[in-house]
């Protein structure tokens, strides 16, 4: 299973947690330099201000999956031009369905954030045609719902290109019984995962 980096960005800086020195932050993500960083950049997501800035100077040494709510079709043209490789999009946020038909355009990959409300809709057969993957984000607000025995969920991961976020390594028994592609992990935890075998 793959593991992918993850950072956060909030208030225009990135923040995890143990690296509030951003010279020493520096240096870890030195570590993977030429790979995937998943961006969960809390700015776009929630106040819609995306911080295309800091993911033109990431993008110099990373390939980047930027996931910052992009809510029409130009937000995800603006982070591609800014460096931007993946794209996660969450369905709670888009204006409208053609905005998924980016990918029809241009070569990038967009993936579609599951949360609870993603199957009280009708419209996920078409979702699913427009969309490379899927991504669960699982923090500690969310604790745990998605990976109980839930056939939707699934039947989603299983039979799609998914990718799943844990916060805390404790909640790895969660998704074992799944077939997700990898993971994504908050930088500074992934040595935890990998002693744990992942």
């Amino acid at each position: 299973m793959d593991i992918i980096p993850l950072i956060h960005i909030y208030k225009r800086k990135i923040v995890n947690s143990n690296y509030n020195d951003f010279e020493n932050f520096k240096i870890l993500l030195q570590k993977y330099k030429d790979e995937y960083i998943y961006i969960f950049d809390h700015d776009g997501i929630n106040k819609n201000r995306p911080n295309l800035c800091i993911f033109q100077k990431l993008s110099k040494n990373h390939d980047l999956w930027v996931d910052s709510g992009p809510r029409v079709f130009g937000d995800i043209v603006d982070s591609i031009v800014a460096g931007a490789s993946k794209i996660t999009v969450r369905k709670n946020l888009v204006i409208n369905a053609d905005t998924l038909s980016i990918n029809e355009i241009l070569e990038n990959e967009i993936y579609m954030n599951i949360d609870k409300k993603f199957f009280q809709s009708s419209n996920n057969d078409l979702i699913k045609k427009n969309v490379n993957g899927f991504v669960i984000l699982n923090d500690e607000k969310t604790s745990n719902y998605d990976f109980k025995d839930n056939s939707d969920i699934r039947n989603i991961v299983n039979n799609n290109n998914s990718y799943a976020y844990l916060s805390r390594k404790e909640d790895i028994h969660y998704i074992n019984k799944f077939d997700f592609k990898g993971l994504l992990v908050d930088i500074e935890k992934i040595s935890e995962f990998e002693r744990i075998g992942i």
